[in-house]
């Protein structure tokens, strides 16, 4: 399950979901990891969740309690106090079950508000090689060929 895993997310407090990034870390004997979600709707804050899970098995769960909010202004984790929004109500806590393989991770969440998620996410291939081919151009070259696109 370690590496990264990028993709979007639905859920039923914003049906139109958002973008997220996963960055999981192998351990002795558990996973550990960052999630960041990007909601399409802007007027609800970006946040960070930071989890555990409790073996390496391919199927877990977890409750995880730390969630923050990401601010807006400046892009650092932030806490909810400083994120203050009117008729926003931020979870404390979120349960989570899912399954991964080697080429997908899936998940699905349900915090104490009732407001359920999941996401089916493929593995980032951030590590390999690009599959595009460079060009190589001298400045003046360079400049052409971007005024042509």
């Amino acid at each position: 399950m370690n590496g990264q895993w990028v993709g979007f997310y639905k859920d039923t407090a914003e049906p139109s979901g958002g973008f997220l990034i996963i960055n999981i870390d192998e351990l002795s004997s558990y996973f550990h990891g960052f999630v960041y979600l990007f909601p399409k709707n802007n007027l609800l804050p970006p946040v960070a969740v930071i989890f555990r899970t409790l073996n390496k098995n391919k199927d877990f769960s977890f409750r995880t309690s730390a969630i923050f909010p990401i601010n807006p202004i400046n892009g650092a984790i932030d806490s909810w106090d400083n994120i203050k929004l009117e008729d926003v109500h931020i979870s404390k806590f979120a349960d989570v079950t899912g399954s991964w393989n080697n080429n997908i991770l899936s998940m699905e969440w349900t915090t104490e508000h009732g407001v359920k998620g999941a996401c089916r996410l493929p593995r980032s291939k951030a590590d390999e090689p690009s599959k595009l081919k460079s060009l190589k151009k001298n400045w003046k070259k360079y400049k052409e060929y971007v005024l042509g696109l």
